[in-house]
């Protein structure tokens, strides 16, 4: 399983988050955005934590960015 963090909830982060949920070797573990709705939104639809985006890049649960 390789673990995901996204940076940006926006429009093209929601479809990024669609596509990482049809993937079944994929987990979408953090996401990040600087408007916190959009992270939490992105967040509450696909079970991932809401980090900072400091946070996932240098976090060592995560295997891409």
């Amino acid at each position: 399983m390789i673990s995901i963090g996204l940076l940006g909830c926006g429009r093209i982060g929601q479809v990024h988050a669609r596509s990482l949920a049809r993937i079944p070797s994929a987990q979408l573990t953090a996401v990040a955005d600087f408007l916190p709705a959009a992270a939490e939104a992105v967040a509450a639809s696909s079970g991932a934590q809401v980090r900072s985006a400091e946070d996932i890049i240098t976090a060592s649960d995560i295997d891409a960015v």
